[in-house]
């Protein structure tokens, strides 16, 4: 008989289920997304939270670039210093909108709206900076004004009057929100806030004074606004009404006006690059600073229409590519042009054969451009002066340069070695006034020099008993030496001969062709006085032993006493040259 089987004493159903090892339960997934939850948020916590990588990327480039804005603008400030060791805030708009273009002013470029005093604000790459007096740049956070301070003016013109107005902007630096405009009183100006809310249009009311404040998100900034009753302008005269000038240089026009009101000044036409910048009380005054060669008109207008003009013509001072950039800057004597250190020396080395590869190393000579400064030659005396030819060299002078006799004690062979070896023991003591008052003749200048401005590597020179040519006319030189200073003589002029009708490198043939040494603006009849400048050799075939060229270009003798020019030349040795355009560069 077949024995039963014995049913299991659990039911099938109820017996565990045998699972996969690589399987996973349902609490175990969801344990793992909530991992992953966590590690996601974490990561993007990491990326983009307050500290995350993100923002700190984002911070640390938006500091790079403010720090970088930052140093572009301190670098035109620093070379807008002048002599005076202030900040030229002329020269500052010249370097501004030459090498950081893309600077605002207030809103606009410093074509538009040329910086006119300090402190002040301008705005380059998303930033805000304030520029002060003294040269300070400030980065300005949280919210900024466009201006710190104004000032309007309510003009009186008989019964009729003009309310100035000005508009206000505001500008929000890393923080965000509504802005509200207060004023300390409703007494001198009204307040009308514009659509938007950043700006506001402030009206004259009556004279006086009220502070401006803007706040936004805690943070606050101030305009300090004057109202002047001033009386109109009906009649203005300029001075100069026209003006040439070479670029790089600056002059002053003055206004004259019958009222006390405020002038604007603006270029109205014209193609040439100038800077224009307002000064004085009522602006009576615009310095204009040349930028490029052209022609341009820059008229003074009044509230009421009054409006004069003055023709300006900016030409380019370079002849062709024989400049030297050497720091001494002088105003010549006889033309009164203001020579800089790009403008006022030129090669007598001829480095033509160099321009293409547009660099040179050797030894170099230099001449002034213009006539920097005047010496009284007087023949009877001249044997005593600091800088008359010794035995020595007044000998090999005879023996190199003049065969018409060897009479080495006569006084203008005393001179003329003196101006070709020593011309660095000149005493320039004289300061000379500009125009015909700048002869200087009488015992007291006997042999002795004079000038009416001298910079040696910025700093102004003084004249006086121990003011010497090395002084004035010596400076360093980048990877160089200056060897030597001399008068120019007939030996530098190029040309066939040195005959006495060899004028061809001397006076300007043309326009396009001037010689060597042409004078930029040099008018004979400009003045009464005299123009000469020096020649230190003799011509050989001649009888007299000083040269000199006249204003008209002659190269004629001269053996008595006198007031003449007298042009450098500058020897340097072992130089490093660069040519940069029209002007050959010291380099290391």
């Amino acid at each position: 008989m077949k024995e039963k089987q014995k049913k299991p004493l659990v039911s099938k159903t109820l017996r565990p289920r045998q699972y996969n090892d690589k399987g996973i339960t349902l609490i175990a997934l969801v344990i793992t997304i909530i991992v992953l939850l966590i590690l996601a948020a974490v990561s993007i916590a990491t990326l983009s939270g307050e500290n995350g990588i993100l923002n700190m990327a984002s911070r640390a480039s938006r500091e790079t670039n403010k720090s970088s804005a930052k140093e572009r603008i301190e670098l035109e400030v620093m070379g807008s210093i002048n002599d005076g060791m202030s900040l030229d805030v002329g020269k500052l708009n010249e370097n501004l909108k030459k090498n950081i273009p893309e600077l605002k002013h207030e809103g606009k470029s410093l074509d538009d709206n040329p910086i006119e005093k300090l402190p002040t604000i301008v705005e380059l790459d998303g930033f805000t900076f304030e520029i002060d007096e003294d040269g300070n740049v400030t980065i300005l956070e949280g919210i900024t004004l466009s201006k710190k301070s104004v000032e309007l003016q309510i003009i009186t013109n008989g019964s009729e009057k003009k309310n100035e107005e000005e508009t206000i902007t505001a500008t929000l630096t890393g923080i965000s929100g509504s802005i509200t405009w207060t004023t300390t009183g409703d007494d001198a100006i009204k307040l009308e806030q514009l659509e938007g809310g950043k700006s506001v249009k402030i009206t004259a009311k009556s004279e006086g004074s009220e502070t401006i404040t803007a706040t936004c998100s805690g943070k606050t900034a101030e305009c300090k606004v004057t109202v002047k009753n001033v009386t109109a302008v009906k009649n203005i005269n300029l001075d100069p009404k026209e003006k040439t000038i070479n670029e790089g240089e600056e002059f002053t026009i003055e206004a004259t006006t019958d009222g006390t009101e405020k002038i604007k000044w603006e270029q109205t036409s014209g193609d040439a690059k100038i800077i224009i910048t307002p000064e004085g009380e009522g602006n009576k005054k615009c310095k204009i600073v040349a930028q490029k060669e052209g022609t341009a008109e820059v008229a003074a207008t009044a509230a009421y229409g009054e409006s004069k003009k003055c023709t300006i013509t900016v030409k380019s001072p370079y002849i062709d590519n024989s400049y030297v950039q050497y720091d001494v800057e002088y105003t010549d004597v006889y033309t009164e042009t203001k020579y800089t250190k790009n403008t006022g020396w030129r090669l007598l080395t001829d480095l033509s054969k160099h321009e293409e590869q547009g660099t040179y190393t050797g030894g170099i000579e230099i001449i002034s451009t213009g006539i920097p400064a005047k010496l009284y030659y007087y023949y009877s005396d001249v044997s005593k002066a600091s800088w008359t030819g010794t035995p020595e060299q007044r000998k090999k002078f005879v023996q190199d340069y003049y065969s018409y006799n060897n009479s080495e004690e006569n006084n203008n062979i005393y001179a003329a070695a003196g101006l070709l070896n020593n011309f660095e023991k000149i005493i320039f003591k004289s300061t000379l006034t500009t125009g015909s008052g700048n002869v200087f003749e009488n015992s007291d200048t006997h042999n002795y020099g004079g000038y009416i401005e001298i910079k040696n590597k910025g700093k102004i020179i003084e004249a006086n008993d121990k003011t010497t040519g090395e002084k004035l006319f010596k400076t360093d030189v980048k990877n160089g030496e200056v060897t030597g200073i001399r008068s120019v003589h007939l030996g530098d002029i190029k040309g066939e001969n040195n005959e006495d009708t060899n004028t061809t490198a001397i006076t300007k043939e043309d326009d396009k062709k001037p010689g060597l040494f042409k004078l930029n603006d040099y008018t004979p009849d400009a003045h009464t006085t005299s123009r000469y400048y020096w020649l230190a050799s003799p011509n050989p075939s001649s009888s007299y032993y000083l040269r000199y060229v006249s204003s008209y270009g002659y190269i004629n003798s001269y053996d008595n006493h006198g007031s003449l020019g007298v042009r450098p030349v500058v020897s340097i040795s072992n130089v490093k040259l660069k040519l940069n355009g029209h002007v050959w560069e010291f380099v290391k």
